[in-house]
């Protein structure tokens, strides 16, 4: 009878610890990809999210807005196209944009679209880039040529895990031209 009573407490004790270790948190494992070359992932809701609150304490509301206004019309050509929303007073400014990646393996025109927004107060700023999603054309000698559009989060396998990495990239890239430009760092345009 002792032998049985250890024999199944012995089982519970292993099955609680399966079962802890198969339920770990959310938060730890969007903590493990961010220590990874993957995106950053929001906490609440899974999807990539870049976000941050910049302190600015020497800059206006007014000038911080202008600022990232003018990041916008220079970074991305057709600026009347991606700007969502400017709205000084309320000092929120929301633009959509598209990063195209040509072809790669078996997908031609690799696009990733997302939302950027940026909120302004007095001497601070929050950024989120966010709503990431893929768009391109597969192709393969069975199911001819196809249309794909799906959040980026998806699939972490080939072609995708790629365009995660050049995604992962080029938002490195994007935030620090950001910061650059708000704080007053980038370089003037002397070719006029």
């Amino acid at each position: 009878m002792r032998s049985a009573t250890v024999f199944l407490f012995s089982m519970i004790f292993i099955a609680s610890n399966n079962i802890a270790y198969a339920q770990k948190s959310k938060k730890e494992n969007i903590k493990e990809e961010q220590e990874s070359d993957r995106p950053p992932r929001d906490s609440v809701s899974g999807k990539f999210k870049y976000q941050e609150i910049v302190q600015l304490d020497s800059l206006t509301q007014d000038e911080i807005f202008n600022r990232a206004k003018s990041f916008l019309v220079k970074k991305y050509i057709s600026t009347s196209d991606i700007l969502q929303l400017a709205d000084f007073e309320n000092g929120e400014i929301i633009a959509k944009v598209t990063d195209m990646y040509g072809a790669i393996g078996g997908f031609n025109d690799n696009e990733v679209t997302y939302t950027i927004k940026i909120e302004v107060k007095k001497g601070r700023y929050r950024y989120a880039f966010e709503n990431f999603s893929h768009s391109c054309y597969m192709s393969n000698s069975q199911t001819g040529t196809r249309y794909v559009d799906d959040p980026l989060e998806t699939t972490w396998w080939g072609v995708k895990k790629r365009i995660w990495k050049l995604t992962h990239e080029m938002m490195i890239k994007n935030i620090a031209e950001l910061k650059q430009a708000i704080e007053g760092k980038s370089k003037p345009d002397d070719n006029w």
